[in-house]
């Protein structure tokens, strides 16, 4: 919703209000793979708050593994990067994007 909000207060056409929810899908998975990651891969002192509370719940980790994940949000990251270049002087929001889902805390 920020995201259309934020094109259609710019005056966005609607190829750019379409762009903006698949930006938003994509960098919403991507952070929360990463989420679901650092649940597992994270310690207490990093995350300023438990670790492994998600070990029961099915969660990315848990139904594609570490391994799988890291490739999903990679793939996910680069996709809502490749969107936001269609957009003007994006640089910004693609550095925030790549600090977003690479994060470890």
């Amino acid at each position: 919703c920020a995201c259309v909000l934020g094109v259609i207060a710019g005056g966005g056409s609607c190829d750019q209000i379409q762009a903006a929810i698949s930006f938003a899908d994509a960098l919403g998975l991507a952070f929360q793979i990463r989420d679901d990651m650092l649940d597992v891969i994270g310690t207490q002192e990093e995350m300023g708050k438990g670790v492994g509370t998600d070990a029961a719940k099915n969660t990315f980790v848990r139904l594609y593994g570490l391994d799988r994940c890291e490739e999903l949000v990679e793939a996910y990251t680069q996709k809502a990067i490749e969107i936001l270049k269609t957009f003007k002087s994006s640089e910004q929001l693609c550095s925030l994007v790549a600090a977003l889902t690479r994060r470890r805390t």
